[in-house]
């Protein structure tokens, strides 16, 4: 008869004979014998099953790249994932899924997870994982980051050092637990994509070690939950028991662990034993016994396959232990009797420093990130950021030197990702300068030696204390200099010598960092190409500069930059000066196109995409630039080609130098720009003043000529009448010629000049009588007004030749007076002498005293000694300087509650509490500080030689007192300045006191008298104890001679 068809056995949890429930928990001492890990009985694969699997192995969606499963382990779903971490495998798989909720405490982080199953993407299943520790920011800040960026935020755990828990009455989702702070997940804000190869961002947490300094308490092997994976039969419990969990030899302790570093494939791809395997060994047993009492553990993990649903499509897992147990154990036996092969050193890598305690040159030197609280230590950095040493000015006086440092355990990331998650900040002091490193910059190699740690704000921090005895020694990498302390071994060649070990150390940190940046080693503090200012660039000579960004112009294909560093070009475009949003016009050399400040740079490539990144304002340093000439004839730049390494484009930090210097320049162009303004608008003023009195004193001189003339027509005519009335015989002819003749010999006399005959009757209506005055000056007064401009008698305009008499009459006595009648100029002491012809004006001071004559003049000198105080006085003194010296300053608040002056650093009083300042009112506050003239000087001078000698003139010095201006008195000074608009900064108030703030300290800049007569009272002041004679202007009595100035 035909054998009978036998079907596949079914496993454990598909019913059947091999469904059968657990045993339950053994309590007492035999609880160590029966919790073990016992594999799963397996079924027998036939033929259908491994065609099935193949089929749906070779179907799976791949949502990870090769280089991404490298790294994570093989994308598989839960139960997989659960398996393989129960035989300790986790490190060969991950799973993926979406982020659900987040609970976060002190020291743990739980995510819920969406599974998703690699060949049923339709599936999910949810899963619990608790990050402990450190770990738990490190994974929690990055995770819910991006889950704000995009939700929901997707995760890949591989399965390296977790530890499973099944589901139980509290929890009812199986869980992972990261207890030993290590762990490597991806963090992606984009959904599961089929194409691995689409771009994605995502954040990478690698942690393979644990660093010393941020590790928690240590927890013993008791306290911890056990975790098994019981067998689904009883019947191999017994092998099982035996099989899958050989002993393992204890481990030799060692006084400094030391973590593999991130390349080696042992830290990779080893899962930690479970915990409860201590358990199965003979010499646990006591162990186990005495933690009965301990609170009781969480509930043992009874089957891989009863968490969650199985995968019937799955392939069998490359991880499950062998079917028969009796050849593994054979196997596991033989292993452990052969001799363990030596381990073998990791090769070294130039670019990647080794992150393990190295002794080099008699000392052992400890990464950063192994560093302890308490301990004394040497360590090697590259410097991130150093200050300037500077002196404590109390205690100690110490110099110190605060430097930031880092190594290659100082990173995390990986590829691209590669950033410095944390560095080390060096304390040195030392009371000598030799003791202190100099002139270190970003990218030098220090190595220094027996430090002691600190922990500062939760950060180790290392201390060179001045009595302590530390040394160190820094590597130049761009000039391969090196430089130690005098206590440092080696140090005392010349030059100074470290161990080969060291240079060889020093020169891969080097490489390191410098990849680590993008660049290359002698980028960071030198470049191959020169580093130009741009008004001193060239056409195709590519340079680097450091320059401010004024305007970012994104809609092309290659977006233009437009930076200045506030130097000008000849082949500028001047137009893009428009950028620079300054108020005032600024003044170009020439006429021409050119002479901007303003350079225009177009990004291509790699640079065009960090376009939108960039800020007006910021301050940036720009490399390999390329400078050509466009279509008219002016320079502009480009940067960015298909060969290009790196960004070219860093942002500069505000302690760079050269970032210091290009603030500096701004600040000066900005001055610059001010002071022209400031000297149009002066100028422009006093042409405006110059027009109006030029105008004024023409119309007067009109107003005079035309009286004269008038004058001049009525004496003329009395004249010829008196001649004709007593001569009766006269011929009839001659009375009708008389008046013609006589006005004739009027116009003759009055203007001294040949020229066309002007009727009189011209003359009678340019005067003032006349209704139809035109508004201009007609040829007549013209001539008139030129004639007394160069008649050199001091006879005035009324005085004439008499009609009827000779015009060489007196000459004679003429002759004899001609230097009499020559206009001599009444001469001044302080009156500007000018050319010939032109108007002289008298020099006089900018502050004008109103005080009535019954205040007496005082020698400056004298009114310390004076006894009327108060008292008031008029003294003659030269400004020499103000304070406070920034006119900006000159602007005060003062409480009106607490009548107090409010500091200049508060704006409004704290005293009242008045934050809205409502009780605030604005005034002037300041001084100048008076000296005495050079005549006072020298007679007090002359007076102290005649009374005691010599000696006694030598001692005599200039005497200086300073004069207040406060309130009214300052507000008549100053008539067309606001004291609440210079003191909340309006830019026009500022410009007028500069102005006035130049005249007054120098006058003879602008034509006016240094020495100024003030109006003065003193009054008495308390002041530390003792009663002083203070000084502060008179009243209202102080005022400006021309209020114009002030323009």
């Amino acid at each position: 008869m035909p054998r009978k068809r036998k079907g596949p056995k079914r496993e454990a949890s598909e019913g059947g004979e091999a469904a059968q429930q657990p045993p339950p928990p053994i309590a007492g001492p035999s609880a160590a014998a029966a919790v073990s890990s016992a594999p799963p009985n397996m079924p027998r694969n036939s033929s259908v099953d491994s065609t099935s699997s193949a089929i749906n192995t070779n179907k799976r969606t791949r949502f990870l790249a090769e280089a991404e499963e490298d790294r994570l382990g093989k994308h598989v779903g839960l139960q997989r994932w659960i398996e393989s971490v129960g035989h300790g495998r986790g490190a060969a798989v991950c799973i993926g899924g979406h982020l659900l909720q987040t609970s976060n405490s002190n020291d743990a982080f739980t995510i819920e997870l969406s599974c998703i199953q690699p060949n049923d993407p339709s599936h999910h299943s949810n899963f619990s994982v608790t990050f402990h520790g450190e770990l738990a920011r490190r994974v929690s800040e990055p995770l819910l980051l991006l889950h704000r960026l995009g939700p929901p935020a997707v995760v890949y755990l591989s399965g390296f050092a977790a530890e499973i828990y099944p589901a139980s009455a509290s929890t009812s989702l199986p869980r992972a637990i990261f207890n030993q702070e290590k762990a490597v997940l991806k963090v992606s804000p984009q959904p599961p994509s089929t194409d691995p190869t689409a771009p994605t961002s995502a954040i990478w947490i690698e942690q393979l070690a644990i660093p010393p300094a941020f590790a928690p308490t240590t927890r013993t092997a008791t306290t911890l939950p056990a975790r098994t994976v019981s067998a689904p039969s009883a019947t191999h419990q017994a092998i099982a028991s035996s099989s899958a969990a050989p002993p393992r030899p204890s481990a030799i302790p060692q006084p400094h662990p030391e973590p593999s570093p991130p390349s080696q494939l042992s830290d990779w791809f080893s899962t930690p034993a479970p915990t409860d395997h201590q358990a199965a060994q003979p010499n646990a047993l006591a162990a186990t016994a005495s933690s009965s009492s301990l609170t009781a553990p969480l509930q043992p993990l009874q089957s891989a396959t009863s968490i969650v649903k199985s995968e019937p499509n799955a392939a069998p897992s490359s991880s499950t232990p062998s079917p028969r147990p009796g050849r593994a154990m054979s196997r596991q036996a033989s292993a452990a009797a052969a001799p363990a092969p030596p381990p073998q050193p990791p090769q070294p890598r130039r670019n990647a420093p080794n992150v393990k305690p190295r002794r080099m040159g008699n000392c052992l030197y400890t990464p950063m990130s192994m560093l302890r609280d308490g301990e004394r230590a040497s360590i090697i950095g590259v410097v991130v950021a150093a200050g300037d040493p500077r002196r404590s000015s109390s205690g100690t006086r110490d110099l110190s030197i605060k430097i930031t440092i880092a190594d290659a355990s100082c990173i995390s990331g990986t590829g691209y990702a590669k950033e410095l998650a944390r560095s080390i900040t060096v304390m040195l002091f030392a009371q000598q300068a030799e003791r202190i490193p100099q002139n270190l910059a970003p990218g030098h190699i220090i190595a220094v030696r027996s430090v002691q740690i600190q922990m500062f704000s939760n950060k180790p921090q290392a201390v060179g204390k001045s009595v302590a005895n530390w040394c160190w020694a820094t590597y130049n990498p761009v000039s391969g200099d090196v430089r130690a302390s005098s206590s440092f071994p080696l140090a005392s060649h010349s030059p100074p010598e470290c161990s080969a070990d060291e240079m060889e150390h020093f020169r891969d940190m080097a490489n390191w960092f410098s990849e680590l940046q993008g660049v290359d080693a002698n980028i960071v503090t030198r470049s191959s190409r020169p580093t130009l200012k741009l008004q001193d660039v060239g056409e195709n000579t590519f340079f680097d500069t450091v320059v401010e960004v004024l305007k970012v112009y994104t809609h092309t294909l290659a977006p233009d930059l437009y930076v200045t560093d506030y130097t000008n070009h000849t082949l500028f475009f001047r137009g893009n000066d428009k950028y620079l949003r300054v108020e005032s016009d600024i003044p170009y050399p020439d006429d021409s196109d050119g002479w901007g400040h303003v350079f225009q740079i177009s990004l291509w490539d790699s640079h065009a995409t960090i376009a939108e990144g960039l800020q007006t304002g910021d301050i940036i340093r720009i490399q390999n630039v390329r400078p050509k000439l466009n279509p008219r004839g002016l320079l502009t730049g480009g940067l960015g080609s298909s060969t290009d390494n790196g960004i070219k484009i860093r942002t500069l930090k505000p302690t760079d130098e050269a970032r210091v210097d290009l603030e500096k320049r701004r600040a000066l162009f900005m001055e610059t720009l001010a002071t022209a303004e400031e000297e149009a608008f002066a100028d422009r003023a006093e042409r405006d003043h110059q027009r109006a009195s030029q105008q004024a004193q023409g119309a007067s001189q009109q107003d005079q000529t035309a009286e004269h003339n008038s004058n001049t027509v009525q004496d003329a005519t009395e004249a010829a009448q008196g001649t004709v009335a007593p001569a009766n015989n006269v011929d009839t002819t001659a009375l009708h010629t008389a008046p013609h003749s006589a006005a004739a010999a009027v116009q003759t006399s009055s203007t001294n000049f040949s020229g066309p005959p002007v009727p009189a009757r011209t003359i009678v209506q340019a005067s003032p009588a006349s209704s139809t005055q035109p508004p201009f000056p007609t040829p007549a007064q013209r001539q008139l007004r030129a004639a007394q401009q160069a008649s050199p008698s001091k006879a005035g305009p009324g005085t004439s030749t008499p009609l009827g008499t000779s015009s060489h009459a007196n000459s004679n006595l003429a002759a004899q007076d001609d230097l009499s009648l020559v206009e001599t100029p009444d001469l001044k002491p302080n009156m500007l002498m000018g050319p010939p012809g032109a108007a002289v004006e008298e020099r006089r001071p900018l502050i004008k005293c109103n005080a009535p004559a019954s205040i007496p003049l005082t020698a400056l000198a004298d009114l310390p000694a004076t006894s009327l105080c108060p008292g008031m006085f008029k003294v003659k003194a030269r400004i020499i300087s103000t304070n406070p010296a920034k006119v900006e300053q000159w602007g005060r608040a003062e409480c009106k509650a607490c009548k107090r002056l409010l500091p200049l650093d508060q704006r409004f009083c704290i005293k009242c509490g008045d934050e809205e300042g409502e009780s605030l009112s604005y005034c002037f506050r300041f001084a100048l500080m008076l000296e005495e003239v050079d005549a006072e000087f020298v007679a007090r001078k002359q007076q102290h030689k005649t009374q005691g000698g010599s000696a006694s003139e030598m001692s005599v010095k200039k005497t200086a007192i300073p004069l207040l201006f406060h309130g009214r008195m300052a507000e008549v000074l100053l008539p067309c300045v606001d004291a609440k608009a210079l003191y909340n900064g309006e830019r026009s108030s500022i410009k007028t006191l500069k102005r006035f703030h130049n005249r007054l300290l120098h006058p003879h800049e602008y034509g006016k008298d240094p020495e100024q007569v003030l109006a003065v009272y003193s009054y008495p002041s308390q002041e530390s104890g003792r009663t002083v004679r203070r000084f502060a202007a008179l009243k209202e009595l102080n005022c400006l001679y021309n209020p114009l100035d002030l323009l």
